[in-house]
């Protein structure tokens, strides 16, 4: 009967089969080595961020395309939207987490041995160094800028990782003032946005400046330069004047 023909075959049907090489499905990494199942998930999380950031920061929330995410990537579309729900909440997980890659690390002994004037030294060169290091940072900030900062408004993480930042430099500052050797005419506020502003301005506007004035901001010579202005610039604007003998 061939119903019993069919089942008689089954049997080494299977066994064939099982004998072929399995094929990884589309989107799904092999574990490797000792890595279990979290640890994979959370490198396929990582392995598409990286790609996200890359493609956010080129062509911004509009134009960037979910289909060049995921061919720059070792997941699927499928497993793109798994993670992540959607191309929105891709980018706030994208913006969120170029915030705290610039996120101002304090040593845990604060400013313990440090004086003042050495401390905000400090604090405008790792910004400096921060934003030269992530420039993906800039441009993703640039282009939530165009878009009036409707992600930026609605995170909490953002606003977070902001006011951290500021206040490492408001403890600096309130050292300083303490020691006399800060003014107390000023706003930490705009000492802040100086730092920000300069550091940010060299990677912002690279190109125009240099097809204006020939001056790549970059460069290994310049980016000293623009570095040590920073310093020199924030380090004089809060020195208290000299006292009078």
């Amino acid at each position: 009967m061939p119903a019993e023909t069919a089942e008689k075959n089954t049997p080494t049907q299977t066994a064939a089969t099982d004998r072929l090489p399995r094929q990884q499905a589309p989107g799904r990494r092999r574990l490797q080595g000792a890595m279990n199942a979290e640890a994979v998930t959370e490198a396929t999380r990582d392995d598409i961020l990286q790609a996200a950031t890359a493609e956010f920061a080129r062509s911004g929330y509009e134009a960037a395309s979910i289909a060049a995410i995921a061919a720059q990537t070792r997941s699927s579309k499928r497993m793109l939207y798994y993670h992540f729900g959607g191309k929105q909440q891709l980018y706030v997980a994208v913006l969120e987490a170029a915030y705290a890659r610039v996120r101002r690390i304090d040593p845990p002994d604060g400013l313990a041995g440090v004086a003042p004037m050495d401390a905000l030294r400090q604090y405008a060169q790792d910004a400096f160094d921060n934003f030269m290091q992530h420039q993906d940072f800039v441009r993703l900030v640039l282009f939530e800028n165009l878009a009036g900062a409707q992600v930026a408004r609605q995170s909490k993480a953002i606003a977070a990782i902001s006011a951290d930042n500021l206040r490492s430099l408001e403890t600096i500052v309130q050292a300083g003032r303490q020691a006399g050797v800060m003014r107390r005419d000023f706003r930490v506020l705009d000492l802040f946005l100086t730092v920000v502003g300069m550091s940010f301005h060299a990677v912002s506007n690279r190109s125009s400046v240099q097809a204006a004035l020939g001056v790549d901001m970059l460069g290994d010579t310049e980016a000293g330069l623009r570095r040590q202005l920073v310093v020199d610039l924030v380090c004089r604007y809060a020195a208290a004047a000299p006292k009078a003998r």
